[in-house]
């Protein structure tokens, strides 16, 4: 059963949605920057948790199974940009301001360096995120996409980001916008679109490491703040 609507997002994406499903998939290490659409060069992309976890098995991806063709996803984007400065010209003064900011986030960048190609790939994903029956979906100051019990980092982050995102929230799930095809394909070349999403879980056995991690970062916090003062 569909949940219920309760942001404006939800109630603007809930006359634009696709027949979605989980499809399990076996990725390699190597393909983790592609499954989660990591800005280029992904060289320089942090991976190397992404790939001790999936290593060990603590770490599951699914790909997002859509009822819509590749060619008619960005056709999608457009209808629900264009509902979005619809309802911006007919709502009028009787909304709140963070609905409003909400509603152009649509059209509009959330953060100074956010081009329009990557507005368009974050609206997608905020799509897709509702067809999985997500609720409460909104937009940050930082182009990340958040629901009632998890977050999508921004587009074009690296597989560790993403799973520290993961980590944070109660699901331990995060989903990604990716240039990977379910059947393996890599997307290349320029000007190339995340059309397919991927949801990566973590095993709760992985909570050890990342607290571990966190333990470390804390004390490296409490040195430095530390030695400033000593200073």
């Amino acid at each position: 059963m569909a949940a219920a609507d309760r942001t404006i997002l939800d109630k603007i994406l809930s006359s634009h949605t696709a027949a979605c499903q989980l499809l399990a998939v076996k990725i390699t290490p190597d393909e983790l920057v592609h499954v989660v659409g990591s800005q280029e060069p992904v060289r320089d992309q942090p991976d190397e948790r992404a790939r001790t976890l999936l290593t060990a098995g603590w770490l599951k991806i699914e790909a997002v199974q859509l009822d819509l063709p590749d060619s008619e996803r960005a056709s999608l984007v457009t209808a629900i940009q264009q509902s979005a400065r619809t309802w911006l010209k007919q709502s009028g003064d009787t909304i709140t301001s963070e609905d409003r900011e909400q509603v152009r986030w649509l059209t509009e960048k959330t953060r100074s360096r956010e081009s329009k190609q990557q507005i368009a790939q974050r609206v997608w994903l905020a799509a897709v995120v509702y067809g999985m029956n997500h609720r409460a979906v909104a937009f940050d100051s930082e182009g990340q996409v958040l629901w009632e019990k998890g977050i999508a980092g921004r587009i074009g982050l690296s597989p560790d980001a993403a799973l520290d995102l993961a980590w944070m929230h109660g699901g331990h799930e995060v989903y990604t916008a990716s240039f990977r095809q379910p059947d393996g394909t890599i997307i290349r070349g320029k000007g190339r679109q995340r059309w397919h999403v991927y949801r990566l879980s973590l095993d709760p056995a992985a909570d050890v490491l990342f607290e571990r991690r966190a333990k470390k970062v804390q004390e490296k916090v409490a040195l430095i703040v530390a030695s400033e003062i000593h200073a």
